[in-house]
């Protein structure tokens, strides 16, 4: 349920954020990257908008082709066999997404818009 949710980050150490290509899909948000990077979880998802918004791929999180079917093995065995990197790519995305995503930064980015269409409404 919606108060429990984001404690299921807590049972995992990456989360696996798979998504096709497609119009319908590459409208959806990069919710499920910005959910892990908060949760300072490692990321392995489909080279596609949204994720690509915030995703950079071999920096903070790695990403799968959807041309490759075995991409998705490869890489879960690739933070398998190095649990340090595992290590590094959540830090990589939760030092951003903290930033960008936090309310106070949202907050103040949204009064600011409101404001100016007050102002320009009002002149």
């Amino acid at each position: 349920d919606v108060n429990t949710y984001m404690r299921g980050y807590n049972h995992i150490d990456v989360s696996l954020v798979p998504l096709a290509n497609n119009l319908f899909n590459n409208s959806k948000s990069q919710l499920k990257l910005i959910e892990a990077g908060f949760m300072k979880k490692a990321v392995i998802c489909s080279g596609v908008m949204p994720y690509t918004i915030d995703g950079i791929d071999e920096d903070n999180c790695l990403m799968v082709s959807s041309t490759n079917r075995f991409g998705w093995y490869g890489q879960m065995r690739r933070l398998i066999n190095n649990p340090n990197e595992v290590d590094y790519l959540d830090y990589s995305l939760h030092e951003p997404v903290k930033e960008k995503y936090h309310i106070k930064t949202v907050t103040k980015a949204r009064a600011e818009l409101y404001k100016s269409l007050i102002d320009k409404h009002n002149s």
